[in-house]
């Protein structure tokens, strides 16, 4: 079950199926170029163990394999945006090979967005497990 809140077309469209289209583009496709188009270039990703990873540091961990997603099931997501800014707050049950290691995790991962002359671009993201 999914539950999506929405406040305008804009972002309907898009953080319309977020984790849909990051595991396509992570999994089954391996288009970081896609991804890397998405994050800003001073994005962060910090993990459960409060490692912060930069964005070109975490696309080559994918690229490599070093990181590989294999699945992503979303059960909710919650989107909030007031002007040039947005948070989506998504929680997946994702399986995924990490530096060797295979294993299914229930993740939440809160994303900070701005609106920039170009769109949307994710700025920092905060993985925990719910």
């Amino acid at each position: 079950m999914t539950d999506e809140v929405r406040s305008n077309h804009d972002e309907d469209t898009m953080f319309s199926r977020p984790t849909e289209k990051c595991t396509k583009l992570c999994c089954r496709q391996a288009r970081t170029d896609r991804l890397s188009a998405m994050l800003d270039e001073g994005f962060v990703l910090t993990y459960m163990t409060s490692y912060r990873q930069r964005k070109m540091e975490w696309l080559s961990a994918i690229d490599s394999g070093r990181m590989r997603y294999h699945s992503a099931r979303e059960e909710s997501v919650r989107i909030d945006s007031q002007g040039d800014r947005a948070v989506l707050v998504g929680r997946s049950i994702v399986t995924a090979t990490i530096y060797g290691v295979r294993s299914t995790w229930n993740l939440q991962l809160t994303v900070q967005y701005e609106r920039r002359s170009g769109g949307w671009s994710a700025m920092e993201a905060v993985a925990t497990t719910f």
